[in-house]
């Protein structure tokens, strides 16, 4: 949870929170086929339906373009439009910009891939955003055509805001959204830019969150949740959850400079300074605190900055440096947003939804300290008493090995009350087999090549398995 962008894996935490977001379109699609309450005035035709689908799937694939062109530092490859680097058809090397296998170490310090590569990369991301806008812009003709004149002018009003920022992110290299906090705030210095200021949030945690967020909504609320909670709830919970990233890379300027992986980080480098994180934090959890207090309920803004009040301080500050189970007991704050998504729609703290929190509170250990014994040596020179410093990693490994057969356990719970059903206890049993495959790997494993895959792994783990939940939910609810 403390990296920095990892291409593979924030595409991949990306794709599953837009999948939540289909699911929802799915279930809107079918309350129109059996013409529940306001749905009924909204029966589209089977072939309408069909090219609603399909212009589905060519959204998602450009998410994924966008995510990979973000991630690969590819955004900025080409700074001028209509043409890339003053060419119609630049330079560019496809296999390099999309070889997805590739070795990661040297995106997630901070190094970008060579040009051509990120070029090929950009220019890809913008013959999709060509494709999708023709067929969105058919879409919308063939839409208001079928007589829905107020959903073809919201889709393409949407789309033609899309591309205006897009274009805008290019010729101006920076998003309007951002420039107008960055004019209102005097947040930015001229070392300090967006970019940075998205790097203090740790976008790749906050794309976790919202999976396990939104997993909580839809399914307290049988996926009709109040539009208005839903959305500012999500933003509220990410921006207070923000705000305590922020406070960590505040009070671990010190240790990150220790750290290989850490040690290129905006506070560390000097791109930002201490007193504009903190008022960038307090600006978060303002903003973040207003939305859920006018929006939600007083419950969830409690327990979510309790939460905050536990990471950002408690853990950063003191638990961190106090006990080699320092993950465990931590792991709580990473493990509350299915809750805290759970309680902005209901108001209520329920069984099930501590259920959730159990399973990611479980999942933690072995995820964590397979990358522990990956970079054991950062935490030993950086003097943090992780598990496998203090001690040893064959105690480290066997724990890995305990908690995954826990976790295996764990995850079945929901089963046992009737909280899912068999798709979800497949899937889980399938997944968690997976990961105890990778566990006794690296626990075999005497040169601990293994940690890094085992840790890979779960990330891919957890994204499924709340993926699985909401699947099995909506298919028998």
């Amino acid at each position: 949870v403390s990296l920095k962008l990892w291409p593979q894996i924030v595409s991949l935490h990306l794709l599953f929170g837009f999948i939540t977001t289909t699911l929802l379109w799915l279930l809107y699609f079918k309350l129109v086929d059996e013409g529940i309450g306001l749905a009924d005035q909204w029966r589209f035709t089977k072939k309408l339906k069909s090219l609603i689908s399909f212009a589905s799937v060519l959204v998602f694939i450009q998410i994924f373009l966008g995510a990979w062109t973000s991630t690969n530092y590819a955004a900025f490859s080409c700074t001028d439009f209509p043409l890339c680097q003053g060419k119609a058809f630049p330079n560019m090397n496809f296999l390099g910009g999309f070889n997805f296998f590739q070795d990661i170490g040297p995106n997630y310090l901070g190094g970008q891939m060579d040009l051509e590569s990120r070029t090929a990369i950009h220019f890809t991301h913008r013959i999709g955003a060509l494709v999708v806008s023709l067929f969105l812009s058919f879409l919308a003709w063939k839409i208001y055509k079928d007589n829905y004149k107020g959903v073809s002018l919201i889709l393409m009003g949407l789309l033609l805001v899309q591309i205006l920022l897009g274009v805008s992110n290019i010729i101006f290299q920076l998003p309007l959204l951002i420039a107008v906090a960055h004019n209102l705030g005097g947040l930015s210095s001229k070392n300090g830019t967006w970019k940075h200021y998205l790097e203090l949030t740790k976008p790749g945690v906050q794309a976790l969150l919202f999976v396990s967020c939104i997993t909580g909504m839809l399914i307290a609320s049988d996926f009709y949740p109040p539009i208005e909670v839903f959305i500012a709830g999500l933003m509220g919970i990410s921006l207070l959850a923000a705000s305590s990233a922020v406070i960590n890379h505040i009070f671990d300027v010190r240790l990150d400079s220790l750290m290989e992986r850490t040690s290129s980080r905006p506070i560390v480098k000097g791109y930002i300074s201490r007193r504009q994180a903190i008022v960038f934090s307090v600006a978060l959890f303002v903003l973040g605190s207003f939305l859920l207090l006018y929006f939600t309920n007083p419950l969830t803004w409690i327990l979510t900055v309790l939460t905050f009040i536990f990471y950002g301080f408690i853990y950063t500050k003191y638990l961190k440096f106090m006990t080699s189970q320092n993950i465990v007991i931590g792991g709580l704050a990473g493990a509350m947003p299915p809750l805290l998504g759970w309680t902005a729609v209901s108001n209520s703290i329920d069984p099930n939804a501590l259920l959730l929190v159990l399973i990611i509170l479980v999942w933690t250990p072995p995820h964590f300290w397979s990358l522990a014994i990956h970079k054991v040596d950062d935490y030993r020179e950086a003097e943090v008493p992780m598990l496998p410093v203090q001690k040893g990693i064959p105690f480290t490994k066997q724990h890995i090995l305990l908690y995954t057969v826990l976790l295996m356990a764990v995850s079945l719970l929901p089963f046992s009350v009737g909280m899912f059903g068999i798709i979800y206890f497949i899937s889980a049993t399938i997944l968690g087999l997976i990961f105890l495959y990778y566990v006794i790997a690296l626990y075999r494993d005497s040169e601990n090549r293994k940690a890094l895959p085992a840790f890979l792994y779960s990330i891919w783990y957890l994204a499924f398995l709340f993926s699985s939940m909401l699947i099995d939910r909506f298919i028998f609810t």
